[in-house]
């Protein structure tokens, strides 16, 4: 996939859509594409993330199996799975399983990070932004909580 249509795949995903464009054309060319056959494993449940892939094409199924029932999501182009793994520390929720030959966009923490600081505008703009989501997220759980406590009789 050219790195123009790879910028265009990164910029329709949220997460990205504060950075410039240079930082998106740093990410787009510098992340590895990586395929993946039909019945390969991306990443197990449980497994440290450090990095996320952004699904190019082909389709990859989300298996979770915590809890007793397994809850499955397919997910094709243009989905970011184990977006987590490419801020902090983080544990996969799922096991990713291609179900088809698939190609992704693996995005390392330490490229992102390394775009980040030769970007400091994009990176302050990225900051805003998921602040604005943790506390859009902070106030939906306060509502739930107020709802889930107030007396039913």
């Amino acid at each position: 996939m050219s790195v123009g249509n790879k910028i265009e795949a990164l910029k329709r995903l949220k997460l990205f859509a504060a950075l410039e464009l240079e930082a998106l054309r740093l990410l787009a060319f510098a992340a590895p594409e990586v395929e993946f056959g039909s019945g390969e494993i991306v990443f197990k449940q449980g497994d440290h993330l450090k990095a996320s892939y952004l699904v190019l094409s082909g389709a990859i199924l989300l298996v979770n199996d915590r809890g007793g029932a397994a809850k499955n999501k397919m997910v094709g182009s243009g989905a970011l799975i184990g977006s987590h793994g490419l801020i902090a520390e983080a544990v996969a929720a799922n096991t990713a399983i291609a179900q088809e030959n698939s190609a992704t966009l693996k995005l390392s923490r330490d490229l992102f990070f390394r775009v980040l600081s030769e970007f400091p505008t994009s990176a302050a703009a990225m900051r805003k932004s998921l602040v604005q989501e943790i506390e859009t997220f902070g106030a939906e759980v306060g509502r739930t909580q107020r709802i889930l406590s107030t007396p039913k009789f």
